[in-house]
């Protein structure tokens, strides 16, 4: 079993890309500084967002936690790819893979997505 991994997911969504990688963007710049979050890395033109977590909790199951998303607009129609890749090294073997990660961002993209066509 491997201590390194990448995990990633693809999350349709029916806001334009631009507006959807904004509304991430200024999500993640509302985390407070204390909080898990070490580093965010934004490509606005790319509509890549990295963030780095490596701090307390983290820091006991992960020597490192990066998590990055990418918006891509539909090639047809409206709406966005939302791409989130998880990659991870982990302490030991015998810490879980982070699925819990795509799984809540997949949840958050949803709600996202809901709020703004409202």
């Amino acid at each position: 079993m491997s201590l390194n991994g990448v995990l990633s997911t693809v999350t349709d969504v029916k806001s334009p890309a631009d507006e959807f990688f904004n509304a991430i963007v200024h999500s993640a710049l509302r985390i407070p500084a204390e909080d898990d979050l070490d580093t965010k890395c934004i490509h606005w033109v790319k509509r890549i967002l990295t963030v780095y977590f490596n701090r307390d909790e983290i820091s006991k199951s992960f020597k490192t936690l990066k998590v990055t998303v990418t918006v891509t607009p539909k090639e047809e129609g409206n709406g966005s790819h939302v791409m989130c890749t998880v990659e991870f090294e982990k302490i030991n073997e015998d810490i879980e893979v982070p699925q819990y990660l795509l799984d809540a961002a997949h949840k958050i993209f949803i709600e996202m997505d809901d709020d703004l066509l409202k």
